[in-house]
């Protein structure tokens, strides 16, 4: 006697995938293992599970991305919505580090040249030391 396969709701599952889920996640509500699960996408789409998962995916986040842009362009103006997709979409990004001043990268220079002097004259008595000690 042959098994009855279990019948798959795919737009259910393109539903679940668009929003993210795993196949372990949709398996369950088929009520059975991701294995016959990934099996049966395989047969049904003649792709691997792997790869029509990532389409999916794909198009959900397509869809949350043109979302999230109406909300914040073309609903309220939500100004938070508009922060993130400012970072995340043209990298935009919070300047938290103070900035140097003029006076202060003058400040850095002529203290790196009071070392490089410093370590000039070190070396230059450490020379004349080791010449006269040569001629003693």
């Amino acid at each position: 006697m042959a098994a009855i396969e279990k019948i798959i709701d795919w737009k259910l599952v393109d539903e679940l995938l668009e929003s993210g889920c795993l196949g372990t996640e949709i398996a369950p509500h088929f009520a059975m293992t991701p294995e016959t699960f990934y099996e049966r996408v395989v047969k049904k789409y003649e792709i691997s599970f792997t790869h029509y998962s990532q389409k999916m995916r794909a198009k959900g986040d397509s869809v949350l991305r043109h979302k999230q842009f109406d909300k914040a362009v073309k609903g309220d103006g939500d100004n938070t919505m508009l922060i993130w997709l400012g970072k995340t979409r043209l990298g935009q990004r919070e300047n938290n580090e103070p900035t140097e001043s003029h006076q202060d990268k003058e400040n850095l220079n002529l203290a790196l040249k009071a070392i490089h002097d410093l370590q000039s004259s070190a070396r230059s008595k450490a020379e004349s030391n080791s010449n006269n000690e040569s001629k003693s």
